[in-house]
């Protein structure tokens, strides 16, 4: 049967090959748009005060809501709560340390109630660059990373296309602020029209 699927998926594609794969339970209609909470407590050295982290966050939901042909959406429930720990019903972004080395950021997925509930937590002790400029060579682009790991919060895994905002790493001053053609067939094909 999965070999079926499979073939029939690739005629649906006609003939194109996607690497995107797909992370936990989909929201469910009803929870669609699903709001966002942001943290806005968070004095992030790197960016100018709080609206610049802000505006970089927004930038990267506002970059999902853009894929036409899905029924997904992301609205800003608010910045600076509530929230309160996994599992809560929040789907929240905060800028907190990450002690596990190399890590940028870091999507937890939940179970609310039998819905889907999604944290995303960025590392402040990276050398970040806020946007709208490029990265330097020392610097890790925010907007990219927090890209990535929203498509993780409406369920998306890491892509096997290098090229893909999905694919499971970014160097320094390299900037995927752009969905690929990959990143755009997943949320379409978790959350079709």
């Amino acid at each position: 049967m999965k070999k079926i699927a499979l073939a029939l998926a690739c005629l649906a594609f006609s003939g194109s090959a996607f690497a995107w794969e797909s992370w936990g339970q989909v929201y469910k209609s009803y929870q669609i748009p699903v709001p966002i909470w942001g943290d806005q407590t968070t004095d992030l050295e790197d960016c100018s005060g709080t609206s610049e982290y802000l505006g970089t966050a927004k930038r990267a939901y506002i970059t999902w809501n853009q894929v036409t042909n899905t029924d997904f959406s992301w609205t800003i429930g608010g910045w600076g709560g509530p929230y309160g720990g996994a599992g809560d019903g929040f789907n929240t972004i905060r800028f907190k340390e990450i002690n596990d080395v190399g890590v940028l950021g870091l999507t937890t997925l939940n179970n609310y109630q039998g819905d889907r509930d999604c944290d995303v937590k960025m590392d402040v002790n990276q050398n970040w660059e806020c946007g709208p400029s490029d990265p330097w060579w020392n610097e890790f682009d925010l907007e990219s990373v927090i890209l990535h790991e929203v498509g993780h919060q409406l369920g998306l895994d890491h892509s096997s296309n290098n090229s893909a905002v999905m694919w499971w790493s970014i160097g320094m001053s390299a900037n995927k602020r752009v969905l690929h053609s990959d990143d755009i067939a997943g949320i379409r094909g978790r959350y079709p029209d």
